[in-house]
């Protein structure tokens, strides 16, 4: 018995993230600063953590503990600013430049 270890196999790697996925988390904090449940500095934090995520887990602890609405195919959703339902308007800021290396 190896209570619960798993001798000999790796972990999996972690997947990477996509700019979709970064996107949705990005929205979700601007609906959260909105609804003023986000100061602009705790904001920023996360936004600037969010841009950073390589993985998939790693944007997990940035909305952890905010709420968002169900939706009516029982998933959780997040209301987009502007929209009935959701906040008025969210602060943005600009896209970073992003320089390749070549």
């Amino acid at each position: 018995m190896t209570d619960g270890i798993t001798i000999g196999r790796p972990s999996p790697p972690a997947l990477r993230a996509s700019d979709a996925e970064r996107d949705r988390v990005i929205e979700l904090l601007r609906v959260a600063v909105a609804d003023g449940r986000l100061d602009p500095v705790e904001f920023d934090e996360r936004l600037d953590a969010a841009l950073a995520a390589r993985t998939i887990d790693a944007p997990a602890p940035l909305t952890a503990d905010l709420i968002a609405m169900p939706s009516n195919d029982s998933a959780l959703t997040v209301p987009l600013a502007g929209t009935p339902g959701g906040p008025a308007a969210a602060p943005c800021r600009p896209p970073r430049k992003i320089e390749h290396c070549r």
